[in-house]
């Protein structure tokens, strides 16, 4: 039967994956596009909500590509049946699932009151895995008798995190339509959802970031609530999870290896830049996400004498550093367009009569 896409619900705790992929997303929105059909979604009704268990890829491209239904396999039952469908969910069908998509599944077991109690086989048998990988994962919870807890405190595999973000981007092209109010609170602050998807893009759940420019501490509610690791660092910190450190001054000490480095810096002299570029030579493999800024908003196709212009904002300039130090670009580069322009900063430029650059950009690259 269809199903109005909007009538089901999408919860994270039946995601039967950590992460969705975007790249199976876009082929299915691509191949619905051409009229291609897909096998219908699993469904449970439990007489108020429709809980989706099975074919998350495929509502998630459903929406993308404008439709406004899809062919359900509905079935009576509750949430819970839901969770019991979803955690074998695309062992023999679909994308394949990872170690971690495997390992979701028995957590999702081993935190609900019933199946905690249940031997590894059982559980085993519902996940489709071996009973030694069920031993494996239930060792990781403390506190035996009382509610489960994971044994890392910094929330390494939570229970329910964030998959994706709030508003993705699916083309280079980024734009964003919604703002909180600390986005004008402080100037400059770059709004969460352009967080979420650098870490929907360039890192996993599990894995460790840092931000040596943390300002407010934005990267760290972002991290926490999409599953990774943290670590915030900022010459003038307003938040008191974030460390103080210059990073001009080196890697702060017993920073652990992070997967993904991501820098919003100030301007500063290419000189300055460069040596932070260095300081990270032994994170090698760790990618490197940096948000740069358009020219100055006095330059023009000529070129211009203001000193901004042989500073950060050129991005030419960055690219060839990363070259210098034997680093790869690996991905396209994103434009985003600013969202943090402010009506003041509007009208001083029409009465200055000067173009307003409205645009960022973001680069990734691979330390050699």
């Amino acid at each position: 039967m269809k199903l109005s896409l909007e009538s089901i619900e999408l919860d994270s705790a039946l995601q039967p994956r950590v992460v969705l992929d975007q790249g199976t997303v876009i082929r299915y929105v691509e191949a619905l596009k051409r009229g291609d059909s897909f096998p219908a979604v699993v469904v449970f009704y439990d007489g108020v909500t429709y809980w989706l268990a099975d074919g998350f890829h495929r509502v998630m491209a459903a929406k993308l590509a404008g439709l406004t239904e899809i062919e359900a396999d509905v079935r009576s039952g509750s949430k819970k049946d839901a969770l019991l469908y979803s955690v074998s969910a695309n062992e023999e069908h679909g994308l394949p699932r990872t170690q971690a998509d495997k390992k979701k599944a028995i957590m999702s077991l081993l935190d609900d009151p019933e199946f905690k109690e249940r031997s590894d086989r059982d559980i085993g048998r519902f996940c489709r895995v071996d009973h030694k990988t069920v031993s494996k994962y239930r060792r990781e919870f403390v506190n035996p008798g009382s509610e489960p807890k994971l044994t890392d405190p910094s929330g390494e595999f939570p229970t329910e995190i964030q998959l994706v973000p709030s508003q993705l981007q699916w083309s280079n092209v980024w734009e964003f339509t919604e703002l909180t109010k600390d986005h004008i609170t402080y100037p400059g602050h770059l709004p969460e959802v352009l967080l979420e998807n650098v870490l929907y893009y360039w890192s996993e759940p599990g894995q460790m970031v840092y931000d040596p420019f943390a300002y407010t501490g934005s990267m760290g509610f972002v991290a926490e609530r999409m599953g990774r690791r943290f670590e915030m660092s900022d010459i003038a910190p307003l938040d008191r999870r974030i460390r103080q450190h210059d990073i001009l001054t080196g890697i702060p000490d017993g920073l652990i290896k992070p997967d993904l480095i991501f820098l919003d810096p100030p301007v500063m002299e290419l000189e300055k830049f460069e040596k932070i570029f260095s300081s990270f030579s032994g994170f090698k493999g760790t990618k490197v996400a940096i948000i740069t800024g358009p020219p100055c908003s006095k330059c023009d196709q000529h070129g211009c004498s203001e000193p901004s212009c042989s500073y950060l904002e050129d991005k030419h300039e960055i690219w060839k550093i990363t070259q210098r130090l034997g680093w790869r670009q690996i991905d396209d580069s994103r434009v985003i367009f600013d969202p943090l322009i402010t009506p003041e900063e509007e009208e001083a430029a029409i009465r200055e009569r000067r173009q307003f650059s409205s645009y960022l950009s973001l680069d990734v690259f691979e330390v050699a």
